[in-house]
Parts: C-alpha cells; sequence; structure tokens
C-alpha cells in the first residue's frame, strides 16, 4: 500500500504495475494530477446514467475512447477533438457543442449493476513521476526524447562535426545540466510531454489511417466467417445425406420385423418373453427412426416409400 486509498500491485516480470485508487469515480477531478493529460481508454464496469457521463467523458484525450454501460445500452464514446477553452465554457449548457466533441455508438443492449455513488469523495489520480525504471510504460515520443536528453548529457558541451555546421549547431546545450538534474526535471513531465500538437488537417489523417485499418480487419473477418460457414453448411449437407441413408435402411429393417412379427403371431412358438422382446427392439428403432426424419430435415410419405424401396434393396443385395 502507498498510502490508505492507493494500492498498488506488482509483478515478478516485465508487466506494468497496476494501481487501484479508492475514491468516486464521478468525481474526479480533471484539473490535476494525470487527467491533466487526458485518457486513451477508459472502461466502465458499472451502469453510469447519462447525465452523470459527461463527468467522465471529459477525461479522454482527444482520440481516446471510453466503453461502458450507459443505463441498459453498452456505449462506445470516442473524443473527436478538443474544443477551445471558450467553447468549453458554453458546453456545458449547449448539448450541440458537446455533439461536435464527441461521437458515441451503441454496441448491444446490457444489464448492470449500478454505480455507486455514494459516498461522493472528490478524487485525484495522482501523476506518475517518471524515473528510468518505468522509461518502458510511457509513450515511443517519451522515450525517445528522454533518451536522447540522457544521452547528450553524459556527452561534452563543444560537438567535434562532421561537416562544417552553423554556429548553433556547435552547442550542446544538454550536456549543460548533469544527468541526475535532467532525471529530475522530467520527473516533472507527463507522458505526452513530447509529443506534437497536431493540427486539424493532421488529426483526420490519423484518423483515416486507423479507419482504414479498422476497415480491413473487418474485410478479412468477415472473409473468414464467409469460409467457416461454407464448411459448415457442407458438413450439414453431408450429415443429412448419411441420415437420410441411415434412415432408409432402418425403414427397411423394420419392415423385415413387421414380417418376423406377423409369422411370430401364427406360431405359439414366439409368445411371451420373446414377444416382449422384439416389441422393445421396435420400439426402439421407430425412435431412432423419428430422429433420423428430423435431421434429415422431414420428408414426406412419398420420399419415406422410395426410402423403404432402396432401403429393401441394399438389404438384398
Amino acid at each position: 500500500d502507498d498510502d490508505g486509498s492507493i494500492s498498488t500491485i506488482r509483478f515478478m516480470d516485465n508487466t506494468a504495475d497496476i494501481k487501484l485508487i479508492k475514491g468516486n469515480g464521478l468525481n474526479i477531478i480533471e484539473s490535476k494530477g494525470e487527467s491533466v493529460a487526458g485518457f486513451d481508454r477508459i472502461y466502465i464496469g458499472a451502469a453510469v446514467d447519462k447525465q452523470a457521463l459527461a463527468n467522465i467523458t471529459k477525461l479522454l484525450s482527444p482520440g481516446g475512447i471510453l466503453v461502458g454501460p450507459v443505463d441498459d445500452e453498452l456505449v462506445k464514446i470516442m473524443r473527436v477533438g478538443k474544443l477551445s477553452p471558450e467553447l468549453e465554457k458554453d458546453a456545458a449548457s449547449d448539448s450541440r457543442l458537446v455533439d461536435k466533441e464527441f461521437t458515441s455508438q451503441i454496441l448491444s443492449g446490457v444489464r448492470f449493476a449500478p454505480l455507486v455513488t455514494l459516498p461522493s469523495l472528490t478524487t485525484t489520480i495522482p501523476s506518475s513521476v517518471w524515473n528510468p525504471s518505468i522509461q518502458r510504460s510511457y509513450p515511443p515520443d517519451f522515450q525517445q526524447a528522454s533518451m536522447e536528453l540522457l544521452l547528450c548529457s553524459n556527452s561534452c558541451i563543444n560537438q567535434p562535426p562532421p561537416r562544417q555546421p552553423r554556429p548553433d549547431e556547435l552547442f550542446n546545450a544538454a550536456a549543460m545540466l548533469p544527468r541526475a538534474l535532467w532525471v529530475e526535471i522530467l520527473s516533472y513531465t507527463h507522458r505526452k510531454w513530447f509529443e506534437p500538437e497536431q493540427n486539424e488537417t493532421e488529426y483526420l489523417k490519423r484518423r483515416l489511417r486507423e479507419e482504414k485499418a479498422k476497415a480491413a480487419q473487418a474485410e478479412r473477418s468477415r472473409k473468414e466467417a464467409d469460409e467457416r460457414c461454407l464448411a459448415l453448411e457442407r458438413e450439414c449437407a453431408l450429415s443429412r445425406l448419411l441420415a437420410r441413408r441411415w434412415q432408409s435402411r432402418l425403414n427397411a429393417l423394420l419392415s423385415q420385423q413387421d414380417q418376423q412379427g406377423d409369422d411370430g403371431q401364427r406360431s405359439e412358438l414366439f409368445d411371451g418373453g420373446a414377444r416382449g422382446i422384439n416389441l422393445d427392439n421396435r420400439y426402439t428403432l421407430s425412435g431412432l427412426r423419428l430422429m433420423l426424419q428430423q435431421i434429415s430435415g422431414g420428408h414426406g410419405e412419398d420420399e419415406e416409400s422410395v426410402s423403404v424401396d432402396e432401403g429393401a434393396r441394399d438389404e438384398r443385395e
């Protein structure tokens, strides 16, 4: 336990640590801690009202996705952009501004227990303090920038250039501070510190690439599903063919038993227990014939008579 409200689950392998924070998910402060940078993914494990959903969706970063049960529907919400500070003040009263910032999609109908709203605690998600041991859990841009800074801090201030550079290229600003000081400075940054701000065109291009990748994946999944469906249809047709063949053989066998039963009624040697066993076998075979008829799709009387003739020919052969 780090303190009374935060618990940490640590793993023996390279899996990142998991932090459990005790608080109210509907009252998370967005201007402090990790909420300042926003979250790429938010998953809700209990039903939340539509009125309280805005307190959670505002924690998404641009391009972030939220999935969770809202009332009786499983909803996927994506933050397509971020409103300007002037529009954010009016978003609470004008729902049309919120629609421009978020897109929603209903995935399915669900039933979840409601999210507990009490006690109404003000919750802050603490920022993760960077240090070299958790470097792997940060985004690639941050890892590359911090690695370059730390490598440059170990080199000389004046760098011998391989070509004739400009005067400003001869100066290594990172070497002016020791490595330990750079580590301390980086500990005050968040995980998206070195990500360049994207304009609307760059953001839309990135979203277009993501949607194309999703469409290609969906097309591959559709083709695989079609192939599996065709294989199942072939197996079903083969099963029906086998069921019809067994049904014809069974009808022939039952007709033979009918003839033997008529002969037994004219003879006193087949009275008593032998007749009872013969009737039990007949009931069992009749039930099997009914099951095969259901599998083969339930044919008409004409088709059954044809099957009997075919079965009789098979038995004679």
